[in-house]
């Protein structure tokens, strides 16, 4: 959590507060605190006071639901479940293989179309998914999946996409963790967080075991993976009974769970590590904050969640950062909105149109 306060209150204020506290009590180090212009009579103690979320609207934890190996369970289960309840997931995929190949339409026409309206992305699994005999052939096996996922899902270059090793048998990986690195690295592939594996035969094979994870997340502010493979069929099975009901408890916590992709998750938290407000103007007319961050932009451009304090009678506001404008309802003189990093100036100001 990050907190900005107005420019005004310099340390050399602080200062004189201090001093003239410890010498004619806490009425004199108010009239300091008067005098740098930090609270009014009107009780505008904090306007323009500015922190960052966490998580993308101040939700307490993340939960990531991945799908490895492209497989027709995926298609013929899993998305349908996932659309009805508006919940994202990230497929990773072996488009070399023959199961792909039996469901390319599915793959290659119907969910390009239709997973970017519902936050749902590709990621890259290798493109045979056979492992690595040495490092040319595994820079051709990662480097082939991303061609087809950036046909699939065009974007500016360089992009970032999550990367899920394969498994496969010892004998059939033959690179060294540093060689693996340095290809993901060229290929601007991110890994995918730790995880643990939903199925029947281990120890995540229930309800109350999956919840149980998600309420991790949230109580500890952190991110979790959960790993399908075939849902109601294939291999490495997850009952549909148990997927079904999960999806439903599981949408019961959006209020405190952020559930999204693997590349959202890993872009906000580090923008918002490196991440600083300035507050440049705070008054009655309006506030104006800068947001940097030292994450390379070339690469990192999700918008980050804000909360601002705004004056009591602020009971709209008008949010302006570049060619982007929107209204919000302050709530104990308080804001939430998002805000890219290293673009233009935020603007904050009242907006009277909707004052009644």
């Amino acid at each position: 959590m990050r907190w900005a306060k107005p420019l005004g209150f310099t340390p050399q204020c602080m200062l004189h507060c201090i001093m003239a506290a410890a010498e004619y009590g806490g009425l004199a180090c108010l009239l300091w605190v008067l005098t740098c212009g930090q609270v009014s009579i009107g009780g505008e103690l904090d306007a323009g006071v500015s922190r960052i979320t966490k998580w993308k609207n101040d939700k307490h934890g993340v939960l990531l639901l991945t799908f490895d190996d492209s497989l027709s369970t995926q298609i013929d289960n899993v998305v349908p479940e996932l659309k009805k309840r508006n919940l994202a997931g990230t497929f990773y995929i072996n488009p070399g293989t023959q199961r792909w190949e039996e469901r390319q339409s599915s793959w290659e026409k119907t969910f390009p179309q239709e997973f970017p309206a519902f936050g749902m992305e590709y990621g890259n699994h290798t493109f045979t998914h056979h492992g690595a005999k040495d490092t040319a052939d595994f820079d051709e096996e990662i480097g082939k999946c991303n061609d087809v996922i950036l046909k699939l899902f065009p974007a500016k270059q360089p992009h970032l996409i999550s990367y899920a090793l394969p498994g496969v048998p010892k004998q059939d990986w033959n690179i060294t963790a540093n060689q693996e690195n340095e290809i993901l690295a060229k290929h601007h592939l991110v890994r995918r967080p730790e995880y643990v594996i939903a199925d029947n035969s281990g120890y995540y094979n229930s309800v109350d075991r999956l919840l149980a994870l998600a309420n991790v997340a949230i109580a500890q502010g952190s991110v979790k993976c959960i790993v399908f493979h075939g849902v109601g069929g294939d291999h490495h099975i997850a009952d549909m009974p148990m997927f079904t009901e999960f999806l439903d408890k599981l949408a019961a916590k959006r209020d405190q769970l952020w559930i999204t992709t693997a590349i959202p998750a890993h872009k906000y938290s580090i923008e918002r590590d490196g991440a600083n407000i300035k507050v440049l103007q705070s008054d009655d007319r309006q506030i104006r904050l800068q947001l940097t961050s030292k994450a390379d932009t070339g690469l990192y451009d999700y918008p980050l969640t804000l909360i601002s304090r705004v004056p009591a009678t602020w009971k709209q506001c008008r949010i302006i950062q570049g060619v982007n404008q929107f209204s919000c309802q302050s709530v104990s003189n308080s804001i939430m909105f998002d805000a890219l990093p290293n673009g233009e100036l935020i603007t904050i100001q009242r907006n009277l149109e909707n004052t009644k």
